[in-house]
């Protein structure tokens, strides 16, 4: 099997393959399959990551979530860890240390429940998550279990198995432009 670093790289890749088209049209039929979960539909609050690079853009989850009168918190990176903070407008984000967009401080979300929009460079078909190595989400899963959690890819991001660990937070739920795969194995 290979290493995380490599099936990193690999994934780094991929996406970067896609081109800025074949992101854009992937993303929106992932943002799609996403909007139409129960999950999102029945939650009040959103913790969602802000898109960075080649990630799934989330402009229009946040868009329709404030539609909705959810209330929706964004992480921001405090030394090693991540810690959410509302999000009323993206006209209001600032670069941050990895230069990724980020709310100012302000009350701390709970996090106690609601949907967890949670990036990743790969995931699998037993929906174990790949990150970028810092262990950012994974810490922030860990203490907040009464999230729901939704991984967010695209379908060139999903392989068959990932080498995990103990500290590797699951996924209730992964969704990309072609399907929503559930941990009853139904997709």
């Amino acid at each position: 099997m290979e290493t995380k670093e490599q099936i990193r790289e690999r994934m780094k890749a991929a996406r970067e393959a896609l081109g800025e088209s074949g992101r854009r049209e992937a993303g929106k039929g992932a943002t799609e399959r996403l909007l139409a979960l129960p999950a999102f539909q029945n939650a009040s609050e959103i913790y969602c990551y802000l898109d960075f690079g080649t990630e799934v853009p989330t402009g229009e989850i946040l868009r329709e979530a404030w539609r909705r009168h959810k209330r929706v918190w964004a992480p921001r990176v405090q030394g090693r860890q991540i810690r959410f903070y509302p999000v009323t407008s993206t006209g209001k984000l600032y670069p941050g240390v990895f230069g990724i967009p980020e709310p100012e401080e302000g009350i701390e979300g709970a996090g106690r429940e609601g949907l967890a929009i949670v990036p990743g460079l790969a995931f699998d078909e037993h929906l174990n998550r790949l990150g970028y190595g810092g262990g950012f989400y994974d810490r922030f899963l860990a203490g907040h279990p009464g999230l729901c959690r939704v991984g967010l890819a695209f379908e060139c991001q999903i392989l068959a198995e990932l080498p995990v660990t103990e500290l590797d937070c699951p996924m209730d739920v992964v969704v990309t432009e072609r399907r929503s795969i559930y941990a009853d194995g139904t997709a």
